[in-house]
């Protein structure tokens, strides 16, 4: 696969589906396997398994003030999160960063994890 296009509005949230179709807009969740978006006129709720990529919007985005013992996890495929370990079992991974909240994920989304990334 060629990678995804970048998001050309450095204003606005932006999703990549699997068929190739952009969203582009504000993201105002993420929960109960959608990702809701607001876009000019209308919301979309979409279910996370139509989803390849979302990218938040760049002129938005603020620096988490790191934690000395803050993890780096990379996603098999693309992307990283950065955060506070909560809690790590064979079924989930808890996670907490002042950028998105309390999440949860598969442990198998990951394909790489760098443990004290600001030491």
């Amino acid at each position: 696969d060629e990678p995804p296009p970048p998001n050309a509005n450095p204003a606005a949230d932006f999703a990549l589906l699997l068929n190739r179709d952009k969203v582009s807009g504000t993201l105002q969740r993420i929960q109960d396997g959608k990702a809701t978006f607001a876009t000019a006129g209308t919301t979309l709720d979409i279910p996370l398994q139509r989803v390849m990529q979302i990218e938040m919007a760049a002129n938005k985005a603020a620096r988490a003030e790191g934690k000395p013992d803050a993890i780096r996890a990379w996603f098999a495929g693309r992307g990283s999160l950065t955060f506070q370990l909560e809690r790590w079992d064979e079924k989930r991974v808890t996670a907490a960063s002042p950028n998105f909240g309390r999440a949860q994920f598969d442990p198998n989304a990951f394909s790489r994890i760098e443990f004290n990334v600001n030491r």
